[in-house]
């Protein structure tokens, strides 16, 4: 084997593909960029120009050839960049057995050789390209321009006697490939980084024929015959795509017709049958549309690609529509930012920035200035179609009613917000975990519950006392003390700062009821604020269509919700508990304050929680009149307060009644006589005693 020179090494050694082995290169304009392995370099500060055969990085200041690549990056000396690169490229002109060549000859339509094109397949399994004179001697740099020379297989074109379909591929191994099997093909020789010229094409004019690009599957191909296919458009010829599905990476018609296994019965045919008009320009293949809460979009590109624009969180602010704009290739995420979508500014940045990452070759196919004229129609239509997805629309009334579906009886509706309140330290908590523990498991202990999946989202104590809390409550109900529940623990931390965890851990675990302890640290402004309960009432709204949140009452008023009117306006069931101690036993009394759709319900419910020092032993229903604190502090009629009140004393005359429950003593007469509920059991003297007519079981 003959040894090259140092010259005609480099001269034959292509620098990208050498460098692009240890960098991931992109074509920026006349070079190659890509981060430099030299230094850790953070921006593409390296520069490599295949024209020139040298490199450079701007970062470290390093620069050279193909030899000082090697030296560099591999840490030799000259003599062993140069050793390893001759042991790899050798002698392009040798023709030992370990290397092979292939020579074709471009010719023009007469058949006259213009210029030879080898490729050279080397020891190592990497090709190498190079060009010669018709003469056989090998071209120096710039002599001959591949891209202002005719296509390859020009005499098989002219030579064929009934020319249906022209194909036209990428190179002419690929060429030959469907020429023997007795194709009309031709072939590009510049390769996928270039494009012939127009007048290569100009041979194609005139011809009664079908023209089919094929690409290579890969976006380089695509690019590439994307920049053919513009040259047939404008020379009046309609080019036709062929698309091999199921095509391997980098698949072309040689790999198509030389491996059976590959492309199944297709043949050559189906392909041309099914090949489809090149379109003159890219179009969306998908109009924008609502989807859910969001506005989307799907580009398809010649290459089979789809870049997928996508608009969430909606909204009119001050200052105009914003939105978070994300841009997708197929499934990954190229870039997103949220910002005014009227801004020219912005949608030029997010347009760079996705291009910036898109694969190689498909910034042929979809560059800056393409993706940004995407999104200025894509942000000009956000607004109008969000709105058309939320337009109002006709209700018609329902043929049948039905009762509302309760997930907790009386308490929590399905679809419906309700809020627990009471002074802090009396039990909510408790009686909250209670609640959804019975729904989770479905136990209808004491209410009758519809088993549902519940989340409970804990921002007020540590994750060790509600592990605790979740313990005995499993125990006092008769569970597995150990049964889980979901919880998102995050104390410290407010309803606003986790709204975005709490929604994906609804998403995940399908969770169909929301506790939230408690709204009293929503962190979104003063809870007296019209604007801070609306905000915190949407959030809750907008997490779990079904939600319970613990609130507080005032110290000045234990009877009432703590915080804006707004609070009880923007929720469904509103439950006030009242609260009584004896010994070691927490009485606590339900009372529905407020209800949309649904009965205020009847009579106080009583549950007693038994404790042991700080344990948790016993949940259950109060005994009758066990608090009798929390049937006077209740809010009921007059009727119902004198029921309970001789249900409780047994019998008494009207004038203790009135003295005892601060009552009008006219009023009280009138009502024991005007009432059903109450008879006269006896007299003494003239004073006359009054009791509670017995209920017929």
């Amino acid at each position: 084997m003959s040894t090259a020179t140092k010259d005609e090494l480099k001269a034959r050694i292509d620098l990208v593909e050498l460098i692009s082995r240890t960098v991931q290169l992109k074509k920026d304009g006349n070079c190659f960029k890509g981060l430099c392995p030299l230094h850790n370099d953070t921006h593409p500060s390296l520069c490599v120009w295949p024209d020139q055969r040298r490199w450079e990085c701007f970062g470290c200041g390093r620069k050279g050839d193909c030899y000082s690549w090697i030296q560099e990056t591999e840490r030799t000396d000259f003599r062993g960049a140069l050793d390893r690169l001759q042991g790899e490229y050798g002698d392009g002109i040798v023709t030992a057995k370990t290397q092979a060549a292939t020579t074709w000859n471009i010719t023009d339509v007469d058949g006259n050789i213009l210029a030879q094109h080898l490729r050279i397949d080397l020891p190592s399994g990497k090709k190498t390209y190079e060009w010669r004179h018709k003469d056989g001697t090998k071209s120096k740099d710039g002599e001959i321009k591949p891209a202002r020379l005719p296509l390859y297989g020009l005499a098989n074109l002219f030579s064929s006697p009934a020319t249906g379909t022209i194909i036209i591929v990428e190179g002419e191994k690929a060429a030959d490939a469907l020429i023997k099997q007795g194709h009309t093909a031709v072939g590009t020789v510049t390769g996928a980084a270039s494009c012939p010229d127009e007048e290569a094409f100009h041979p194609l004019v005139g011809f009664n024929a079908k023209v089919c690009p094929w690409p290579d599957n890969d976006p380089p191909g695509y690019a590439h015959m994307d920049k053919v296919a513009k040259h047939l458009l404008k020379l009046g010829i309609e080019p036709y795509l062929i698309r091999w599905e199921g095509a391997p990476p980098k698949g072309d018609a040689y790999d198509f017709i030389s491996a059976n296994g590959l492309r199944g019965a297709l043949t050559v045919e189906d392909l041309l049958a099914d090949a489809k008009p090149w379109p003159i320009e890219q179009r969306p293949s998908e109009k924008p549309m609502a989807v859910d809460e969001a506005v989307e979009q799907s580009i398809r590109l010649l290459s089979g690609h789809t870049i997928r624009l996508r608009a969430v969180d909606i909204r009119r602010e001050r200052t105009g529509v914003h939105a978070r704009v994300s841009v997708f290739c197929d499934s990954t995420l190229l870039a997103w930012d949220t910002f005014n979508v009227q801004r020219d500014a912005e949608r030029n940045r997010l347009a760079k920035s996705a291009v910036e990452r898109l694969p190689e070759g498909l910034d042929t196919l979809c560059d800056a200035p393409t993706l940004k004229g995407h999104l200025d129609q894509f942000a000009a239509d956000v607004w109008p179609i969000y709105l058309g997805s939320t337009l109002g629309a006709p209700m018609v009334g329902l043929q049948e009613l039905s009762r509302l579906p309760f997930i907790l009886t009386p308490y929590i509706v399905s679809e419906a917000g309700t809020i627990i309140f009471a002074p802090p330290g009396r039990g909510k908590s408790y009686l909250a975990l209670c609640m959804a523990v019975c729904i989770d498991a479905g136990l209808s202990t004491f209410w009758p519950v519809q088993q549902s999946r519940v989340l409970f989202v804990n921002i007020e104590r540590s994750e060790s006392s509600l592990q605790r809390r979740l313990t005995m409550v499993n125990k006092c109900l008769g569970l597995d003390q150990t049964r889980p529940l979901h919880f998102l623990n995050e104390r410290g931390k407010s309803l606003l700062d986790i709204a975005d965890r709490v929604k994906a851990t609804i998403r995940k675990y399908g969770t169909q009821v929301l506790f939230l302890d408690s709204i009293s640290r929503a962190g979104m402004g003063s809870l007296i604020e019209d604007q801070t309960a609306n905000k915190c009432v949407d959030i809750l709204n907008s997490l779990s269509p079904t939600w319970v949140a613990i609130g507080h009452t005032s110290k000045a008023d234990e009877g009432r919700l703590f915080g804006s009117v707004h609070f009880t306006a923007g929720c469904d069931v509103e439950v006030g508990v009242l609260t009584q101690e004896k010994a070691n036993t927490l009485g606590l009394g339900l009372q529905v304050t407020k209800a949309n759709d649904i009965s205020r319900g009847g009579d106080m419910f009583t549950m007693a929680f038994e404790f042991q020092d700080t344990v948790l032993t016993a949940i259950r229903k109060a005994r009758p009149f066990e608090f009798g604190e929390l049937a006077m502090n209740r809010k009921i009629s007059p009727t119902q307060e004198i029921k309970q009140y001789l249900l409780e004393k047994g019998e008494d005359c009207a004038k203790e009644i009135a003295e005892n429950l601060h009552r009008n003593y006219s009023n009280v007469v009138a009502l024991l006589n005007g009432s059903d509920e109450f008879i006269k059991t006896r007299k003494e003297g003239k004073v006359q005693f009054w009791g509670v007519k017995a209920e017929i079981r």
